[in-house]
């Protein structure tokens, strides 16, 4: 069978939905024409293919417009055919018969095809990962590693601004697919001219599906799962907002006098009430973040933190003591307080910064993010402070570990190495990563545009299979 398909898939930010914006939904030449049969599942982003009949040619290109200037494009690929080859082509124009560059997986080879044919062969153990940079003047293309960390491994040159990137199936006799295709504009995009816009995610812990719930040009934050598992909460402009995890319209979440609240919220264990960081004073500065307390449904909130600057971080399973983060003589440790108010508990006092406190679900432990060994780790201790324990160790800056609500698992965040220990800048290609409660090997869950904002606060569906995170794009 002599098959060859190519989709050429935007980065139209000014769509409505980013989610419709990457679904195939317009066939030049008709569907009919086409050798091979496609569909979307919208509900796991997934895109799969099949040939309809070997003795026929391809004649079909899904496309939408061209990418311009500096972009990310992941995609994890699904079903890999048994013959054939899958992947993406960069092409200067909606043709798709003068390519700049084919990137082909076939098995556990990937291959790179620049324009006169010359061809980079890269062998793997497992490949099941793309990613392809445009910056710089070239095409760089990224698979996973050891240890699943993503390790350059070719680049063709291009100077090309105006293109138009694919998926390309060649010669497949069966089923194939992708899913999480996520194309990113990054903030060092020199034109200067894009909006920011925020991505409200879930993923699944177990197939890594992600699904995009909402999308706006605004810049919003850190959400969490409703008790119930019905709705997020997240933080945009100084205020709270809920939307269904289905999607739909936000809903303002009335917070009465605080109205600079920053990134750092969360639900009680019950669900009935809502911790919030406010800025308190007529403008936000690094001393005035305040820890409240008010019902989950709006409504005034009550002062706990006298101390300042407070930012909340967790939240005891017995619903009576508040975990927070505070600035004392110069120092970030972790602090405790009654939920009704009252005086604070250190917990921390090494030197360098202690941030991310967040609960285990029976309550045993609290976990954290510090530098005191001259990198961002994870680290665990007991509730009152003692046996503080380091969890990971490696070249990354680690930071905002979260329990599942079933104990077993902690979700956290992963920056570069060339990120400084004592910041959590946005803006970033970071990871998601997962490691066991009582510690032991990492997995990457997801890869992602983002730092800042991303999970800064407990984010967990109530069955612990999902989690809620923010990515962002320009």
């Amino acid at each position: 069978m002599k098959a060859l398909f190519f989709i050429i898939i935007s980065t139209l930010l000014s769509s409505i939905q980013f989610a419709e914006a990457q679904k195939l939904s317009k066939t030049l030449p008709s569907e009919k024409e086409s050798n091979i049969k496609h569909e979307y599942d919208q509900k796991t982003g997934t895109y799969n293919f099949s040939p309809r009949d070997e003795e026929l040619p391809t004649t079909s290109s899904f496309q939408y417009t061209s990418v311009n200037g500096f972009f990310i494009a992941d995609v994890f690929l699904g079903k890999k055919p048994s013959e054939g080859k899958i992947g993406f082509r960069v092409s200067p124009s909606t043709d798709d018969s003068s390519p700049i560059a084919d990137f082909l997986v076939e098995g556990n080879d990937v291959s790179i095809i620049d324009p006169d044919g010359k061809i980079q062969v890269f062998h793997r153990e497992y490949i099941d990962f793309l990613r392809l940079e445009n910056r710089d003047s070239a095409l760089h293309l990224y698979l996973k590693g050891e240890n699943s960390l993503l390790e350059k491994v070719g680049e063709i040159r291009s100077a090309t601004i105006d293109i138009n990137i694919g998926f390309l199936l060649k010669n497949i006799k069966d089923e194939a697919s992708f899913y999480n295709l996520r194309l990113i504009q990054p903030v060092y995009n020199p034109t200067g001219t894009r909006a920011l816009t925020s991505r409200l995610e879930i993923l699944d812990i177990n197939t890594l599906y992600r699904n995009i719930v909402y999308e706006n040009f605004e810049h919003f934050e850190a959400p969490n799962w409703s008790r119930d598992g019905k709705k997020l909460i997240f933080n945009q402009e100084g205020q709270l907002y809920k939307i269904s995890v289905n999607g739909g319209k936000p809903k303002l979440i009335k917070t009465g006098n605080a109205l600079k609240l920053n990134n750092d919220h969360g639900l009680s264990p019950d669900g009935k009430m809502l911790a919030i960081s406010n800025h308190d004073g007529e403008f936000r500065t690094a001393d005035n973040s305040t820890v409240y307390v008010l019902p989950s449904k709006g409504g005034k909130p009550k002062k706990v933190t006298t101390n300042n600057p407070s930012y909340w971080h967790g939240w005891s399973p017995d619903g009576k003591t508040l975990a927070y983060v505070g600035r004392r003589n110069g120092q970030y440790d972790i602090y405790t307080i009654p939920v009704e108010g009252g005086e604070e508990t250190r917990l921390t006092t090494a030197e360098g910064l202690d941030d991310g406190p967040d609960y285990s679900p029976d309550g045993k432990y609290i976990f954290f993010n510090s530098e005191r060994t001259g990198s961002m780790d994870i680290w665990r201790m007991d509730a009152d402070g003692k046996n503080q324990t380091q969890l990971t160790d490696d070249q990354f800056q680690n930071w905002f570990p979260h329990p599942s609500p079933d104990g077993k698992w902690v979700v956290f965040l992963s920056y570069p190495p060339e990120v400084g220990s004592n910041t959590h800048p946005a803006s970033l290609k970071v990871m998601l990563r997962m490691i066991p409660l009582e510690g032991g090997p990492i997995k990457v869950l997801a890869y992602l545009y983002g730092g800042q904002g991303t999970i800064n606060v407990p984010s967990w569906s109530p069955d612990s299979q999902k989690i809620a995170f923010v990515s962002y794009s320009y």
